[in-house]
């Protein structure tokens, strides 16, 4: 029906499909399922198998990459903390225009993680060179990624005049991911990074903020390892987003 949505079109092939493969059990006959709805709920049903090895996988792979290049465990935890905060605002808006999971919006947390790590890379190279002198690190790369933010957002979000839906919201979450990306990597990753640096050196905004701080540091390892698992245990929860 043209007034049914994803979400429901989902459900009714999901009926039909089981009413299918009950028939199929009680009477032993082969019955061949057709149509666009019926294949793309398998392929969907594919790629969030896929995903959930993938995701984990590539998600320990570069942290590896930035552990290895920056060889400080602080800038990791930063780095997927950026990512994480990133990919979970697209998904958000994903669930928020579909009600669920569909296959370009699979592609589009992909290139979440693509284009957040990228913007990650140039910030931390930066970092590594002129430490927490947030001012040194905009001026030698604030404008190279802000063109490239403001060009990938134009370049996606021109997708929105195409007449095939699933192409404009891949469109929408992809130039979203790109602005989220920018905003995290250059407003809250700097503060984290000063934060850092003043609980090392003893130099906290308030008494309150140092208690937070000293029971938070103190205890970072757990919190890497429960923030760890928690991550593991959302992407391995794809396949039951609707």
């Amino acid at each position: 029906h043209k007034n049914t949505g994803t979400k429901d079109e989902r459900e009714i092939v999901e009926k039909i499909i089981n009413l299918v493969s009950f028939v199929e059990s009680k009477y032993s006959i082969k019955i061949y399922k057709i149509g666009t709805k019926v294949a793309t709920h398998y392929f969907i049903a594919d790629m969030m198998k896929s995903q959930k090895v993938i995701m984990p996988l590539l998600l320990l792979l570069l942290s590896l990459c930035i552990l290895f290049l920056f060889r400080k465990l602080f800038l990791l935890l930063a780095f997927n903390y950026i990512l994480f905060c990133t990919y979970s605002f697209t998904t958000i808006l994903i669930l928020y225009i579909e009600g669920g999971h569909t296959p370009y919006s699979g592609l589009a947390l992909l290139f979440t993680m693509v284009v957040t790590t990228s913007d990650l890379i140039h910030y931390l190279c930066a970092y590594q060179e002129f430490g927490n002198d947030i001012k040194k690190i905009k001026n030698k790369i604030l404008l190279p990624c802000l063109m490239t933010t403001l060009t990938t957002i134009v370049s996606f979000a021109s997708l929105y005049l195409n007449e095939f839906k699933p192409i404009r919201n891949f469109g929408i979450y992809c130039a979203f991911s790109s602005l989220v990306a920018f905003v995290a990597t250059f407003w809250i990753l700097p503060h984290l990074l000063r934060f850092h640096k003043n609980y090392k050196t003893n130099d906290l905004y308030s008494s309150k903020v140092k208690v937070v701080s000293n029971f938070l540091f103190k205890r970072y390892k757990a919190i890497a390892v429960v923030s760890s698992a928690f991550i593991l245990i959302m992407t391995a929860s794809l396949n039951h987003i609707e």
